[in-house]
């Protein structure tokens, strides 16, 4: 049954709780609650939760091996159960979120604001600037693709990372609706 709580999830529990990370769930709200970011909910199945508990005992002990000065090999050989690709995605991890949070950059990313360390790293955030700038002189993606002869999947990734997808297409939904609303401003209504 769903609602029946494991060891595991108590002694996770009783953790949070007295780390004051977890509070009293009011009516109406969820119960999910999020450790080393995987997320832990009461609707999940068995095996499912068993997946995550195990991921979240993984990425403690992948901090407590870096905290020790271990290497990403190091931490592959002792963790014989998951492969480097999975290792390296907990580091990832890991690193992001011991980073002060409310920067520029997402979990395991490079910082835009750090200085680049080769060229493809100097090449790409001039493009950024580039975009930044022309997206606040109002152009739309198709003008913006255009004028720096980019892909649009590189627009997309370069907006996600300036935090300014929304930007443009909450500025085209403003613009279509003005659009729109001078079309349609009433003489042609038939009901007039």
């Amino acid at each position: 049954m769903a609602d029946e709580v494991t060891e595991e999830e108590r002694r996770l529990i009783d953790e949070a709780v007295s780390r004051g990370n977890v509070r009293q769930i009011a009516r109406g709200e969820s119960a999910w609650m999020e450790i080393e970011g995987v997320s832990i909910g009461p609707t999940m199945n068995a095996r499912l939760r068993r997946h995550k508990l195990a991921m979240i005992e993984r990425r403690k002990a992948v901090r407590q091996m870096l905290r020790d000065g271990a290497t990403k090999r190091q931490i592959v050989a002792a963790l014989r159960e998951v492969g480097p690709t999975t290792v390296k995605r907990d580091i990832i991890f890991v690193r992001g979120a011991e980073k002060p949070v409310g920067g520029p950059s997402t979990p395991g990313r490079v910082s835009d604001t750090k200085e680049p360390r080769n060229e493809r790293e100097r090449t790409a955030q001039r493009r950024r600037e580039r975009i930044s700038k022309l997206v606040e002189q109002g152009l739309t993606r198709a003008e913006i693709v255009r004028r720096l002869q980019i892909g649009s999947t590189t627009l997309s990734n370069d907006l996600n990372r300036l935090g300014l997808r929304t930007t443009i297409a909450t500025r085209w939904i403003a613009e279509k609706k003005e659009r729109d609303d001078e079309q349609h401003d009433g003489t042609d209504d038939p009901a007039r």
